[in-house]
């Protein structure tokens, strides 16, 4: 799935020139970031992209950057990190109508002077998610029809097709590509689509398990959205085992956020709230909030849904582990000595 969210973190780890040793593999510009590290920077077109990268860091609005991103494709249509810059005019631009629009635009007239296949393909699919947003389902229709003409649909592609599909409400055509993607969640697939890189057992194992998680979720939902509700719930059971939590709690998957919407929509309340609570209180996820608010109006009326709230981040909270290091006078501090204090914990990545 690239989003805004996506591009933003890919933009700054590439601004950064960060090398945090972790991946996602899932990411095209993931091949990138790793060919530039293996000493690819030397090719004329990455050179290029590095010229790039020089202005985006000196500018700091949007406005600023788009025209940077657009001459950077109007000069290197057929460049490598064509489609990537792509992405980012359409980050940028991509906030309201007519922004998407202008987006879509230019993306059309850049395509006329993409000859690389590849290029052109990996173009074309980023314009899959404008139409998703602007709601023009016979385009996309047409556009995913296109690309799955001669050559078959990666995982990774599929993903772009079931993300549009989602968002324009295309809910037959986001099941189809999501059992496609699910077939495509096997090691042996996976060691297949990343024929240059050398990934260890877990790594591979973990991959296809996300895959796996994300797959299973977007055909549930769509699947509920196409009447077909328990057949839907079926689907999330059997993805739940797919899906881990990180260090706080939050799900690497928008499985329980769809599985509690479902839920709610079908009435079942009381497990909604259950299957909503950490992506909602945790996790950020507006919808999920939105979801959750409406199951606990709808079986305990308005009055009390904070303290629900702060009940249920309490009940959820997960203890942080002990931990040792040096302040900054160079001394130890253990994390268990400042209990009963208020303490702030920044987790963060070194780069």
């Amino acid at each position: 799935m690239i989003t805004r969210l996506l591009f933003s973190t890919m933009l700054v780890l590439l601004l950064a020139l960060a090398g945090c040793g972790q991946y996602e593999a899932e990411a095209p510009v993931e091949q990138a970031t790793a060919d530039t590290a293996a000493g690819e920077a030397e090719k004329p077109e990455n050179t290029a992209w590095e010229a790039t990268l020089t202005e985006l860091r000196a500018v700091e609005t949007d406005g600023e950057k788009v025209p940077i991103l657009k001459t950077f494709i109007e000069n290197n249509p057929n460049n490598e990190n064509t489609a990537y810059a792509l992405s980012g005019v359409i980050y940028y631009l991509g906030d309201d109508e007519e922004g998407m629009e202008e987006a879509l635009r230019f993306t059309g007239t850049i395509l006329h002077k993409a000859t690389d296949p590849d290029v052109r393909r990996e173009m074309e699919l980023e314009r899959l998610g404008l139409y998703g947003r602007l709601g023009e389902t016979e385009s996309l229709l047409t556009a995913v029809e296109e690309l799955s003409g001669n050559t078959p649909v990666s995982y990774s592609e599929n993903e772009k097709v079931i993300d549009a599909a989602l968002e324009c409400k295309a809910w037959e055509l986001a099941v189809k590509h999501a059992k496609t993607a699910l077939a495509n969640s096997t090691a042996a697939t996976y060691r297949t689509d990343y024929p240059n890189r050398t990934f260890t057992d877990k790594e591979v194992d973990d991959a296809v398990r996300r895959r796996k998680a994300s797959s299973m979720a977007s055909m549930g939902w769509a699947l509920a959205h196409l009447g077909q509700v328990d057949k839907a719930l079926a689907v999330f059971e059997e993805g739940r085992g797919s899906v881990t939590r990180n260090y706080v709690g939050i799900p690497d998957s928008p499985l329980f956020s769809y599985w509690g919407r479902t839920l709610a929509e079908s009435g079942r309340n009381d497990e909604a709230l259950e299957m909503l609570a950490a992506d909602a209180v945790f996790g950020g996820d507006v919808e999920a909030m939105d979801a959750l608010h409406g199951a606990y109006t709808a079986t305990k009326g308005e009055a009390g849904f904070e303290d629900y709230l702060m009940q249920t981040r309490e009940r959820l909270a997960v203890q942080v582990d002990d931990f040792t290091l040096n302040n900054y006078q160079g001394e130890p501090l253990t994390l268990s000595q400042l209990k009963g204090q208020v303490v702030l914990l920044s987790f963060w990545f070194p780069t």
